[in-house]
């Protein structure tokens, strides 16, 4: 559906925005979408390094964003749902010595995505 004030299309994806010049890496979740959990988990990457893949390699964090199909981002409190947290195919966390509030969250992951 187009917002005819603005000219932009309501429904977005993240593969609509993702820089033409970088390569997500190919999908390894046997389902049509591979969804990525932003919360402390056992099993997570950590977002770290560059995100320049002209000037350094990229983290594996950083690769399983970039082939998401959803990111899912927890509570500051109390972290992704049992219920949706079993759905998911990875998990990335950022580095911090504190907990990070889902806006900030939100921006680092924007960041290194399109930054």
């Amino acid at each position: 559906m187009m917002d005819q004030r603005r000219g932009a299309s309501s429904s977005l994806s993240l593969s609509s925005l993702r820089p033409k010049s970088r390569t997500p890496p190919q999908q390894s979740s046997p389902r049509s979408s591979f969804a990525v959990g932003i919360d402390l988990h056992p099993t997570a990457l950590t977002l770290e390094g560059s995100y320049n893949a002209m000037t350094s390699p990229i983290s594996p964090a950083l690769r399983a964003i970039w082939g998401a199909g959803a990111i899912v981002f927890g509570y500051e409190s109390s972290g992704i749902p049992g219920v949706i947290a079993d759905t998911l195919d990875s998990w990335v966390q950022i580095p911090s010595r504190s907990s990070i509030n889902v806006v900030a969250a939100m921006s680092i992951v924007l960041d290194a995505l399109f930054g």
